[in-house]
């Protein structure tokens, strides 16, 4: 489905890149908008794909994951509301995706187009600033990930990772942090097997640092949890 954005839709406010935009200029992004929806586990675009519009999350959380020779799949990143992708393709040679992006949950999106997005940068040069903040911070994310996978074991890389995503799945107000992905999408992010991953959590259940439920963990013990980690 791919509908034009009401002008001023308060959507566009929440993203970091129009922050510190004019109400003309939110209008003007308004304009040159679009709605999307993505049904669960439908595809956004795949890798190689030659770039065409940019992405931005309303609702829903977006799987960017890339393939290996042999046919692997390796998660890079779960992407929520508030956050926006695939603007590197629109200023790389060729224009190619670099990831697949999939729907891991029913998702709303604005898209805007790369013709559209590019004089938008030439003329509001704020947003470009904002760009590479996010890209600084994707590094600094990718380091993080980087470093665990080279120093830590197999228990410490699943520590690691579940007290990465509590950012990404923060506690409801009287709740504890649950983590709603399956074994084996938590191991493509950990970069292990889903037997090893299931393994793992199954010692940590029996540690207390979690509590496996309903094709869900839910983190029980965050300073035990923590002495796994890297």
């Amino acid at each position: 489905m791919n509908v034009r954005m009401p002008t001023l839709d308060p959507a566009l406010k929440q993203f970091v890149l129009f922050q510190d935009l004019t109400p003309p200029q939110l209008a003007r992004i308004a304009s040159i908008a679009r709605e999307r929806r993505f049904p669960k586990r439908t595809t956004v675009f795949l890798e190689g794909e030659k770039g065409t519009y940019v992405v931005l999350i309303v609702a829903g959380i977006i799987k960017i994951s890339r393939s290996s020779s042999d046919g692997r799949v390796k998660t890079l990143a779960l992407l929520r509301p508030k956050d926006f992708f695939g603007e590197m393709a629109l200023f790389l040679p060729g224009h190619e995706r670099s990831a697949t992006a999939e729907a891991l949950t029913d998702c709303r999106a604005i898209t805007i187009e790369q013709a559209d997005f590019e004089k938008l940068l030439k003329d509001v040069p704020g947003i470009s600033l904002r760009i590479i903040q996010t890209l600084a911070h994707r590094l600094q994310a990718a380091n993080r990930q980087i470093k665990t996978l080279a120093l830590g074991d197999s228990q410490s890389k699943l520590a690691d990772l579940l007290l990465t995503l509590m950012d990404e799945f923060p506690a409801a107000a009287g709740a504890g942090v649950v983590i709603p992905l399956t074994h084996q999408e938590l191991a493509d992010l950990a970069g292990l097997s889903r037997e090893t991953t299931t393994r793992m959590l199954n010692a940590l259940e029996e540690e207390g640092c979690v509590r496996l439920k309903a094709r869900q963990v839910h983190l029980t013990d965050l300073d035990k949890l923590k002495k796994y980690a890297t």
